[in-house]
């Protein structure tokens, strides 16, 4: 039996999104239903709220519209493909790439409304620059000597000879070096660096770019994964060139995988695969084999079903809050355990629910790792567990300024609440009214006001002050915001009013039951995102990299 402290102090509260999501695999474990978050829990029962919530794929959108560059907002890139130079784009509207109409010597006023760059035509029809000759022939020898010790395994009745393989191994090495060369080519050269899009590694298990092919094929690292034991349905070499294959699919499914549709890197990565289809159809795909053309099709088919799977559960799961930390767990067994929800007190809203008590207090714990003050102190793992079962009947219990009880007692209306109803701030956005932030006092919204304000590099007259009186005079009773934001003064019976529709939900069953977990480790994530999407790395890295950032 845990003994509960005594000691309870006023701490300013935590914000929402500092709540840990809890993560096994990947995937969140949020084990919320559709309309929690949407929720106002009474002892009555649950009321639909009218305000918005910010969603992990809110926050993507937004992070999608203000940090990146504007040359992938319409998707396409911002210089003429022919030129290289910026200004005044014809942009197509099939592809990435763009145009000056002077280059392109077209007149943009005699075009129609829907245009196709001549490119685009030439993407998927062969090119005489497409067929591989004399240029395959310059990677022979160095290819053989790679591949010489699987030559006595080749040379069997029936099968193609171990020196025609080899020059389908040629073919590819050619196909690499003019896809580099391509048009978009540079982008799918290198590894993507993982210190410029921290998250890549969480979505895409396995990196691969063509740089890092060509130099394994040339290398003959690819014997390395050649099984054990012979196979008998292709010889050693087949295996080689399957493994190439694969992997040049890999490097288009990545980047499909990765980025949103429509942005100019997928839309690269579509123009990249089409080139390469073509220029594999007029080299060498009548010369592989049976096996090699169905293990290929069934390895296409896999990373389309993957893709399809990853869209699926973003849909699934978008009415996740946004959270900027997260804690691994490993699923050992399914079974009946009770999920922990962290209540705002004043909107009588959840803002973070868990599978289960002891993940609710590993997330406790990583909040107070962060820095942030507890109300009870000491505070552990144990006096979260103890107050949990107390927290329904005593609305006084906070934890990091909010109540932390089982998802069941607020469904079933099993709780009480405060009456007690006080003035606080918010922080709203001014283009969508989203509420970005509650704060209990006049204090704690100064102090994010300044936070705002320290990242501008410039402010007009009306803001360059830095006092309590001049945020209360500009802020609170003025109309002042900057950078979009601006905070107001409301109580806690308007919360409740603007909160509320008229019309109450009936109790939601669960119909999917937590997970029983135990926890592995905990990590604050580095990006401050999960499953975002922003795009593949713009910036070719150094040699120094390639083992780094690729698996290959």
């Amino acid at each position: 039996v845990v003994k509960v402290p005594a000691t309870v102090k006023s701490v300013v509260k935590v914000p929402a999104t500092e709540f840990p999501s809890e993560v096994c695999d990947g995937e969140n474990y949020d084990p919320s239903l559709e309309n929690d978050y949407r929720t106002v829990f009474t002892p009555e029962g649950p009321i639909l709220s009218t305000l918005p919530v910010q969603s992990a794929e809110t926050v993507l959108e937004e992070k999608n519209n203000s940090e990146v560059p504007t040359d992938n907002e319409d998707g396409n890139v911002d210089f003429c493909l022919l030129c290289k130079e910026s200004g005044d784009m014809l942009c197509c509207d099939k592809c990435p790439r763009a145009f000056h109409d002077t280059c392109l010597k077209v007149d943009r006023s005699r075009l129609p409304d829907r245009w196709e760059c001549p490119r685009c035509e030439e993407d998927c029809s062969e090119q005489p620059e497409d067929l591989i000759t004399d240029e395959g022939n310059t990677f022979f020898d160095s290819i053989v000597r790679a591949y010489r010790s699987l030559e006595n395994g080749e040379n069997i009745d029936g099968e193609v000879s171990f020196f025609e393989k080899i020059h389908i191994l040629c073919i590819i090495k050619g196909i690499l070096k003019r896809l580099i060369e391509y048009d978009f080519g540079y982008i799918f050269k290198d590894p993507v660096s993982t210190k410029e899009v921290p998250d890549y590694r969480k979505v895409v298990k396995k990196p691969m770019d063509l740089g890092t092919i060509s130099s394994n094929l040339s290398k003959g690292a690819y014997t390395k994964r050649l099984p054990l034991r012979k196979s008998k349905e292709c010889t050693p070499i087949d295996t080689i060139v399957l493994e190439v294959l694969k992997d040049i699919e890999l490097v288009w499914h990545n980047c499909l995988l990765y980025n949103r549709e429509g942005t100019s890197y997928y839309r690269m990565a579509k123009v990249m695969r089409e080139k390469y289809y073509v220029m594999r159809r007029l080299n060498f795909d009548k010369e592989l084999s049976p096996y090699i053309s169905q293990q290929l099709g069934m390895f296409v088919d896999e990373c389309k079903q993957s893709r399809e799977e990853n869209a699926k559960h973003k849909i699934k799961k978008s009415w996740i809050p946004f959270s900027k930390n997260e804690f691994k767990v490993s699923a050992i067994q399914r079974g009946v355990k009770k999920a922990v929800a962290v209540l705002d007190p004043r909107t009588n809203m959840v803002v973070k629910q868990y599978t289960s008590m002891q993940s609710a207090a590993q997330a406790a714990m990583l909040i107070l790792n962060l820095g942030f003050s507890c109300e009870i102190n000491p505070f552990s793992s144990g006096v979260l567990k103890a107050n949990l079962h107390k927290s329904a009947n005593d609305p006084s219990i906070l934890i990091f300024g909010y109540r932390w009880l089982f998802m069941e007692d607020l469904r079933k209306g099993r709780f009480k609440v405060s009456e007690k109803r006080t003035t606080m701030i918010r922080k709203l956005c001014t283009a969508s009214n989203a509420v970005m932030q509650d704060f209990e006092t006049i204090e704690e919204a100064h102090e994010d006001w300044l936070e705002v304000k320290k990242y501008r590099v410039s402010l007009p007259p009306a803001v360059d002050g830095e006092s309590l009186e001049f945020f209360k005079e500009k802020f609170l009773d003025g109309n002042e915001e900057i950078d979009g934001f601006s905070w107001h003064q409301i109580t806690g019976a308007e919360v409740e009013n603007e909160s509320t529709s008229a019309v109450k939900m009936e109790v939601p069953e669960e119909d999917n039951k937590p997970v029983k977990c135990k926890i592995d480790d905990v990590k604050q994530s580095p990006s401050g995102t999960q499953d975002q999407e922003v795009f593949r790395a713009q910036k070719n890295t150094g040699t120094s990299n390639a083992i780094e950032d690729s698996s290959a």
